[in-house]
C-alpha cells in the first residue's frame, strides 16, 4: 500500500498516540518550517558549489590560454 508496510503504519499511529490532537498541528506546522528551512540551505548548498566549479572552469582556461612564442632572430 504505497510503500508503506505495516511496521511503518504501526509505528506513525503509535506517535499518533503520543501526540494530543491538539498539539498535532503545532507540530506539523513546525515540521513544515524545518522543511522549507533545509531545502533553502540545500538551494545555497547548490548554488556554491555550481560557482565554484563555475570559477575553477575560468581558473583552467586561463591556464590553457597560451601567449604567443617570440620569433628568434630578427628583432628589428
Amino acid at each position: 500500500m504505497f510503500g508503506i508496510g505495516l511496521g511503518e503504519i504501526l509505528l506513525i499511529l503509535f506517535i499518533l498516540f503520543l501526540i494530543s490532537p491538539k498539539d498535532l498541528p503545532k507540530i506539523l506546522k513546525n515540521v513544515g518550517r524545518l522543511f522549507k528551512e533545509l531545502n533553502i540551505i540545500k538551494n545555497e548548498i547548490a548554488d556554491t558549489v555550481s560557482d565554484n566549479k563555475a570559477d575553477t572552469n575560468k581558473k583552467k582556461e586561463k591556464q590553457n590560454v597560451r601567449l604567443p612564442l617570440k620569433k628568434k632572430g630578427n628583432d628589428s
